[in-house]
């Protein structure tokens, strides 16, 4: 019995196939957690979702919410965590990761986010 010979033809991908995220390229630092929260001031009432979502422990949330009874106060303490945090580790904060959390909590606001993120890079 002669065998059966199949040729199968793997697509390369091309340079313009790969979309390159703009959003991962632009890195985030603590000096930038004012306009942070500029942008998400109407999440302050779900900071923890949004601190667990961006990674921040429970026990740090916790903790951040004794310390702070103000919403606002919790927020930006979550953000600075999570920017000084992560500075430390391989991940570094960047939008497409702030975007994609404040997606998850709140789905018009990540859109909106994303889409001022990326006007402000083209």
């Amino acid at each position: 019995m002669a065998e059966k010979k199949v040729q199968v033809e793997i697509p390369t991908s091309t340079t313009s196939d790969v979309t390159e995220d703009v959003l991962a390229k632009h890195l985030l630092t603590p000096d930038d957690v004012r306009s942070i929260l500029h942008d998400i001031d109407d999440l302050k009432a779900d900071y923890n979702k949004l601190g667990t979502c961006l990674g921040v422990r429970d026990p740090d949330i916790k903790a951040i919410r004794l310390q702070h009874q103000d919403p606002w106060l919790c927020l930006k303490s979550v953000i600075m965590h999570w920017l000084n945090q992560n500075t430390t580790t391989r991940e570094k904060p960047n939008r497409r990761i702030l975007v994609d959390a404040v997606k998850d909590v709140d789905p018009r606001l990540g859109g909106e986010l994303e889409e001022k993120y990326e006007k402000d890079v083209n």
